[in-house]
């Protein structure tokens, strides 16, 4: 288990009891505390995230806010049940209710952006149980 792996190099795994929400996720960031991310992680994830990034860094920014809502919707589809995996949450935009992740795969998964909607939709807890585990890892 995750649990266990992180105890094995002598860190210590603290749930976050509180919803997958901007505000909670954004209240331990501004700490300096990133959150480690249980989810489902696949080639449709993978794909949806990348495109996603992409158009985000290209689009002007009026637009980009503008056409939000048509986006998280292809994003919840396309975050469905895949593979276990685990990312680290370390940044978000309040405004476009938006995450910033980064993946331990090498620099082109070093931050991407997913919107909070479509990050609760790919969680794994919140597929499983009805909510999402979310942790903070300690020294």
């Amino acid at each position: 288990s995750t649990k266990s792996m992180v105890m094995r190099y002598g860190r210590k795994l603290t749930d976050i009891d509180s919803e997958f929400t901007i505000k909670n996720i954004s209240e331990q960031i501004d700490r300096g505390i990133p959150i480690i991310w249980i989810m489902n992680s696949g080639t449709n994830y993978n794909a949806a995230v990348n495109s996603y990034t992409k158009e985000r860094k290209a689009a002007d920014w009026d637009d980009w806010q503008n056409n939000l809502t048509e986006r998280r919707q292809e994003m919840r589809q396309a975050v469905k049940d895949e593979g276990g995996h685990a990312c680290m949450i370390f940044g978000y935009n309040k405004k476009t209710e938006e995450f910033a992740v980064s993946d331990s795969w090498g620099k082109a998964f070093e931050e991407r952006w997913i919107p909070a909607e479509a990050a609760l939709t790919a969680s794994q807890y919140y597929l499983r149980f009805g909510g999402p585990v979310l942790y903070i890892i300690r020294w």
